[in-house]
């Protein structure tokens, strides 16, 4: 598996509207950006803040364009899956509190793709695609639930 690294950046706090916050990623390696550019999705990620604790935490990753929103820009961005990351590393949630809340716009971040959900789909509006997150979410308990058993 491939370990892509970034710094955070600032986005346009639209994920926070819909109630999913993100963060955005800028890419260490132009090289890496193509490539991942070559595969927009929704995926799984597994990934690492660089602050001072320095736990893993499991996510939703976007790469793509924001059809939604007639943006055609390539966007990286994940949202942080709190639930499942504390559930399956044991981690407590004021540890991820502390953790989310100390990435700062520049800061180091790692992630590893860990499965392909879905492709990017235009959909007929913000709520329809909160309903889609929502399902995305579901998606990723149940595939670290049958992990954990399976592993």
């Amino acid at each position: 598996m491939t370990v892509f690294l970034g710094k955070t950046i600032t986005g346009d706090g639209r994920g926070k509207t819909l109630g999913f916050p993100t963060i955005n990623i800028s890419l260490q390696k132009e090289i890496d950006t193509l490539e991942l550019q070559k595969n927009s999705g929704v995926f799984i990620v597994e990934l690492h803040l660089q602050t001072q604790c320095n736990h893993p935490l499991i996510g939703l990753l976007h790469l793509g364009s924001r059809p939604t929103f007639n943006e055609k820009e390539f966007r990286i961005e994940v949202f942080v899956l709190e639930k499942i990351s504390e559930n399956y590393f044991n981690i407590k949630k004021n540890e991820i509190n502390i953790l989310l809340n100390h990435v700062l716009v520049g800061s180091n971040i790692q992630f590893t793709i860990i499965k392909k959900i879905r492709e990017v789909i235009c959909f007929t509006s913000a709520d329809k695609l909160v309903e889609q997150i929502k399902k995305d979410v579901k998606v990723a308990e149940c595939f670290y639930k049958e992990k954990r058993f399976t592993a």
